[in-house]
This record gives C-alpha cells, structure tokens and sequence, in this order.
C-alpha cells in the first residue's frame, strides 16, 4: 500500500539517486517550498516529499532542520495510514489545516535558519557534499 509522504515513493529518477544526490534534491525543493509557502503548500504540494526531508536532514546532519520536519511530519502524519491513498491525502490535508498556528511557527523556525549564513541548508549541504564526493556524480 502507497502510503501519502512515503519516502519510497519520489519517482524514478529521485529513487534513482545516490543517498547523497537525493538528500540535495530532496532539502532544496524541501526548504524551498516550505521558504515561499510554508508547510502547508509544502504539504499539499509535494507530499511524497515529507518525510524524506526529515530523513535527508538526518543524512547530512542538518539537525535542526531534521527536528523542524520531524515536527511538521508529527502533525501531519497523526493516523495510522488508510487503504486509499486519495483519503489519506484528504485526511492530511485536514489536520495540517487544522495546525495552521503550529505550522506557522514551524515557518518561522525554519526562515530563522535560513536567514543566518551558517546554518543555512545549503551551507550544510556543502559540508556533505565535501565530506562525501563519492557520492556525486559531478563532484
């Protein structure tokens, strides 16, 4: 059963990645949507994006980014999943709207990060990256 936010379920050419590669992909289309809509279109945009993003930070030690999305996943993701994906999708959709207050300060903690140089996603992403270039095919 596909389950909504399952991180098996990027596509093709996601799933395709190395660890490293798919961690990029994932955190800057991640924090990109959350940084120009917050997690409510971060939610009912990509979806299947969810909880891959929690994992991903884990991967690159972005810790604080990792507790961010473990949060927003923690409210989005409150039931056991259901046998149809489209009322799992609904089922989402309604208790993110319902935590719009939570999420908003999710928002913040995450635009707070982003703001300071150092902690930017992209500044550990670098760190990663350098660490690990085997795992980039164009590094």
């Amino acid at each position: 059963m596909e389950r909504v936010g399952e991180p098996g379920h990027l596509g093709a050419e996601v799933d395709a990645l190395t660890p490293g590669e798919r961690a990029l992909y994932v955190l800057m289309t991640a924090v990109e949507l959350v940084g120009s809509g917050g997690f409510e279109q971060f939610f009912y945009e990509r979806p299947e994006l969810a909880l891959a993003a929690a994992t991903s930070a884990k991967l690159v030690k972005a810790r604080k980014f990792m507790a961010i999305f473990e949060q927003a996943n923690a409210i989005a993701f409150v039931e056991p999943p259901r046998k149809r994906a489209v009322s799992e999708f609904r089922r989402m959709l309604k208790a993110v709207e319902s935590s719009a207050d939570e999420l908003a300060r999710l928002d913040t903690e995450l635009d707070a990060l982003m703001a300071n140089s150092a902690t930017r996603i992209e500044a550990l992403l670098l760190r990663y990256i350098q660490g690990a270039p085997q795992e980039f095919a164009d590094v």
